[in-house]
């Protein structure tokens, strides 16, 4: 999956979070075609789960792999991506015939 390729941290912050994101995650969609729609993961600072932040509990799979290249089926989400005191953004280079989007 490539885990890593994005990381981000908001290390200045008492509560902070840790961002890391795979661009390359794979789902198979229909008629066995691979979609690299990519997933993107938060955990604290101290890289641990907290099941009730609602951060670290959103899957933040944003692409739909029932769509073709034309769309979002291969929009390797999270090649870049950060997150700010109240936002995570995201990035995909592969949505929309590649011309990207933020998602």
């Amino acid at each position: 999956m490539w885990l890593g390729v994005t990381v981000a941290s908001q290390r200045n912050l008492k509560e902070g979070r840790v961002l890391a994101c795979g661009h390359r995650y794979v789902k198979i969609a229909t008629g066995q075609q691979r979609r690299m729609i990519g997933k993107c993961y938060v955990r604290g600072n101290d890289l641990t789960f907290d099941s009730l932040d609602e951060w670290q509990t959103d899957n933040y799979e944003r692409c739909n792999p029932g769509f073709d290249m034309e769309i979002e089926g291969m929009c390797n989400l999270g090649i870049s991506g950060g997150l700010t005191e109240t936002d995570v953004f995201l990035g995909a280079t592969g949505s929309f015939s590649w011309k990207g989007g933020n998602l």
